[in-house]
């Protein structure tokens, strides 16, 4: 080695995900497919819960047409509607939270004990609450659609016997 090579170059500090040795060469490309797979079964559950609340849409025909006929206001069924699928996520985002904690204290007691001067950590700070927030409010939006759309386009006045009907099933 040559002194004058490396003269200006002089010792550097940097992060473990920041070094060309570090984690972030081998880690970075999965945890960003475990991000899409994250992401992809969160809204395949926001689907399948969607059609839930669309297919018990359906069978509260009868309630909601009555409710139309008393005098209720189309609003206050799609206020209605978006309640139930606010508490229904809500409560889905509370015990994904709470088994998240639970998994992440369950996956680092599983490691074995390890004579490093680091040791591999991870939590669930505010941002990624915050997120989940987020997410949470935008998967009751999404699963919230297809019976509010249910009541905007219907009516028991239409003419429409299907409307009072029970639905087939």
């Amino acid at each position: 080695l040559h002194p004058e090579e490396y003269r200006d170059r002089g010792p550097r500090l940097v992060t473990r995900w920041q070094s060309p040795w570090g984690a972030s060469r081998f880690m970075g490309p999965v945890v960003l497919v475990l991000g899409w797979m994250a992401l992809a079964v969160l809204v395949t559950a926001a689907a399948n819960v969607s059609g839930l609340l669309l297919a018990r849409g359906l069978k509260r025909r009868r309630d909601l047409a009555l409710r139309l006929a008393l005098g209720a206001e189309r609003l206050d069924l799609v206020r209605l509607l978006a309640a139930e699928s606010l508490l229904l996520a809500i409560g889905g985002g509370a015990i994904g939270w709470v088994a998240s904690r639970l998994a992440l204290g369950a996956l680092f007691s599983s490691f074995p004990p390890m004579n490093l001067p680091i040791a591999p950590s991870a939590e669930l700070g505010l941002d990624g609450l915050g997120v989940g927030v987020g997410l949470v409010l935008l998967s009751a939006l999404a699963s919230a659609l297809s019976p509010i759309l249910l009541v905007r386009h219907a009516s028991p006045i239409d003419g429409d016997p299907a409307w009072m009907s029970e639905p087939a099933g």
